[in-house]
């Protein structure tokens, strides 16, 4: 699903140019901006390798082949080998791949597909845009997910997965039942559907301090302090989200130098 720069055929173009390079050009919408992510994103991921055979046995035996295509990067180049080796060192200590191994893989999965697009968004996005930047950590787990455990007999949530902070922003009549008063989701319901409420008719998430959202403040993102809400039972404001893993994906990732403005 990544973006394709489309050529010029004499149509309207949606997307003309790398969107890096279209924000470190200032070629966007200045609009304050939310963004996050969810304690596991696609973790869930690993437990399809780990509790299958043959796909252990593939990812084990061809590490530098697989690895480019579950974790999304480019393939079959030297630079792909050389991710692939960096990755398979970092999160699996170049151990093989089994059920013990399960976490790192599942955070491999989460940075790869999700994590660090979204942290190195947060971060042009608050370098370049004269709006703020609102960034967030979903980590409530609650009765209801969009995975349970595979082995548990009764529907048991594996974390906080991929889309599962929209279970208490949206009714999704399909999956999930309504929560009324009594619910003990409610209470998170109240908290992200007034941050969002908040932030559609002012622009700030918390615009007063009240105790629904527990007097919290949620400060804008910025490249110095790196501050995001953590949205748990409670929100609490921290820094420098998943430090480490997020430095090895710029490293391995660096951005390309600015263009140059003219004036």
């Amino acid at each position: 699903w990544s973006p394709v720069i489309e050529d010029d055929f004499g149509q309207t173009r949606f997307l003309t140019a790398n969107p890096i390079d279209l924000i470190q050009s200032g070629k966007f919408q200045n609009v304050p901006f939310i963004t996050g992510i969810t304690t596991d994103e696609f973790g869930y991921y690993a437990f399809n390798v780990v509790n299958n055979e043959t796909l252990t046995n593939q990812i084990n035996e061809d590490f530098d082949k697989v690895a480019p295509i579950a974790f999304i990067y480019e393939r079959d180049t030297n630079r792909s080998k050389i991710v692939s080796e960096d990755v398979k060192n970092f999160y699996l200590h170049d151990k093989p791949v089994d059920k013990s191994q399960f976490t790192a893989l599942a955070n491999l999965y989460a940075d790869a597909i999700v994590g660090f697009s979204v942290n190195r968004a947060a971060k042009l996005i608050s370098q370049y845009s004269s709006e703020c930047v609102y960034y967030y950590h979903f980590s409530y787990q609650g009765r209801y997910s969009h995975f349970y455990l595979p082995d548990s007999n009764n529907p048991t949530p594996y974390g906080v997965v991929h889309h599962d902070d929209l279970i208490y922003l949206f009714y999704i009549s399909k999956l999930f039942p309504w929560f009324n008063a009594t619910s003990p989701e409610i209470e998170m319901v109240e908290k992200l559907t007034t941050l969002y409420a908040n932030f559609a008719k002012t622009g700030n998430p918390t615009p007063t301090s009240t105790d629904k959202l527990d007097k919290v403040k949620w400060e804008p993102f910025t490249l110095k302090d790196q501050k995001y809400l953590d949205i748990g039972k409670k929100l609490v404001m921290q820094e420098k989200l998943h430090g480490k893993r997020y430095a090895e994906w710029e490293k391995l990732f660096p951005l390309p130098l600015a263009p140059k403005q003219n004036h």
